[in-house]
C-alpha cells in the first residue's frame, strides 16, 4: 500500500547542509530579499534524524488531506517529496528528494535543547542568529537528497486553465488534484521506487474546453498507449471490412495499410490518455501529410486516426478519423483550401508546422 503523499516546496540549494551553493530563491520573496532560507538545513541531519522547515502560511498544512482527522497533530509514515525553483530558463519545480516514512506535523514544531542548538543558523549577511522551526522529520535512512545532476523530474509552471499542476503554495497534494496530479504523483513514486525517471515534456497551456493530460508521457506507458490505438483503428477497419496490415516498423511515414476493392487508405495512428484531440507528427509523417493535400500522395488515400482516452481509464475510446478533403464552397483546384476534416463531419484538425534546428560546434 503506497503511503500518504506531500510535496512541500522550498529554496533551490545544492546540499541543503548549511552552505548556500547553488542558491535560488525563485518566488520565494524574503529568501531573495536576504539571500536565505528556512530550509537550509532541511537535509543536515541531528542525531540520526533530518528536520524539515516549509514556509506555509498560516504556519498550519492541512494534514487531513493525507488521512488522518482535522483536530489530529502530526501524522506519521507519510511520504514527502521536496521540490525547489528550477533555476534553469524553463522556470517551474524540480524534485531535489524526499523523506520516507516521515512525520508531518500540522503546526510549525519549535526546536529545544540540543536540536534547538542544531537548528540554529546564523544570517550570512547580518551574522544574527535564527532558531528554524520544522514541520516534517525522518529517519536519516529515510532521506535521500538529489545530487544537482540527478534533478530530473520537473513540473512545469502553472498556467492559465491548467488543473492539478502546483501554482504558489508550497505544499501540494498531488493525489487529491484533477487531471495531471495523479500523474505527476505517479512519476514521483516511480522514481522512488525504482530509480528510473520518466521524462516529463514542456507542458501545453490548454486552449479553452479542452480536457486531458497535457504531459508527454514515460516511454513504457506510451507503447502501451500506442498499442491500444493500433488495436482500436485495426479492429475500426476490419469491422468494415478492410483487410489491414501493418507497417510501422517500415517507417513510411504511415502506420497501417487498409485495402477494400479499389480503396486502399495507409492510415496514420496516434493514441491519447486524455479526451483533447492532439497529437505531434514527425517529418516523415508531415511530408506525407503535405503530399496528401497536394494531391501527389500517390499510394492511396492518407488517412489521420486519433484515439482518444485509447485506454479507457476516465472514457470510453474514441477514434477520430481525418481526411483531407475541399471544403464546401472552395475552389477545387485551390489545393491551399484543401482540409483535414474529420470523416464524421465534426471539426477539423489544423496543423501548425514547428521548426527544429542542429547546433554544430565549431
Amino acid at each position: 500500500m503506497n503511503r500518504p503523499l506531500v510535496v512541500l516546496h522550498g529554496i533551490h540549494l545544492n546540499d541543503y547542509d548549511g552552505s548556500l551553493e547553488g542558491f535560488y530563491a525563485g518566488g520565494f520573496k524574503w529568501a531573495a530579499e536576504h539571500g536565505w532560507g528556512g530550509e537550509v538545513l532541511n537535509f543536515k541531519p541531528t542525531s540520526g534524524r533530518c528536520y524539515g522547515h516549509v514556509e506555509v502560511l498560516e504556519n498550519s498544512i492541512h494534514i487531513e488531506k493525507l488521512g488522518t482527522t482535522p483536530t489530529s497533530d502530526a501524522i506519521d509514515h507519510v511520504l514527502v517529496v521536496w521540490t525547489a525553483p528550477d533555476p534553469s530558463p524553463r522556470r517551474g519545480r524540480i524534485v531535489v528528494g524526499w523523506y520516507d516514512n516521515a512525520t508531518v506535523y500540522r503546526d510549525r514544531q519549535q526546536p529545544n535543547g540540543a536540536l534547538k542548538r542544531a537548528r540554529t543558523y546564523r544570517d550570512p549577511y547580518s551574522r544574527e542568529p535564527h532558531t528554524l522551526s520544522f514541520q516534517v522529520e525522518a529517519d536519516e535512512k529515510d532521506c535521500r537528497l538529489l545530487a544537482p545532476e540527478e534533478r530530473v523530474l520537473w513540473i512545469p509552471p502553472r498556467k492559465k486553465g491548467d488543473k492539478g499542476i502546483p501554482g504558489q503554495s508550497p505544499v501540494y497534494f498531488p493525489e487529491r488534484q484533477a487531471e495531471v496530479g495523479p500523474e505527476i504523483a505517479r512519476r514521483m513514486r516511480h522514481f522512488i521506487e525504482t530509480g528510473k525517471a520518466l521524462p516529463l515534456a514542456e507542458a501545453v497551456s490548454p486552449k479553452s474546453g479542452s480536457k486531458g493530460n497535457r504531459f508527454q508521457l514515460d516511454p513504457e506507458r506510451r507503447k502501451e498507449i500506442e498499442d491500444a490505438a493500433m488495436r482500436i483503428v485495426t479492429d475500426h477497419f476490419k469491422g468494415l471490412g478492410y483487410k489491414v496490415e501493418d507497417v510501422s516498423a517500415t517507417k513510411l511515414g504511415y502506420d497501417l495499410v487498409a485495402v477494400r476493392g479499389d480503396a486502399t487508405l495507409c492510415i496514420e495512428v496516434k493514441g491519447r490518455s486524455g479526451s483533447e484531440v492532439v497529437a505531434d507528427f514527425t517529418f516523415n509523417e508531415f511530408d506525407k501529410i503535405r503530399l496528401e493535400e497536394r494531391g501527389k500522395f500517390l499510394k492511396g488515400s492518407y488517412r489521420i486516426c486519433i484515439v482518444t482516452d485509447a485506454l479507457g481509464e476516465r472514457a470510453s475510446p474514441n477514434l477520430h478519423h481525418f481526411w483531407c478533403v475541399t471544403p464546401p464552397g472552395a475552389a477545387k483546384s485551390a489545393s491551399r483550401q484543401r482540409a483535414w476534416q474529420n470523416i464524421d463531419g465534426e471539426g477539423t484538425l489544423e496543423l501548425t508546422p514547428r521548426e527544429a534546428a542542429q547546433g554544430r560546434m565549431r
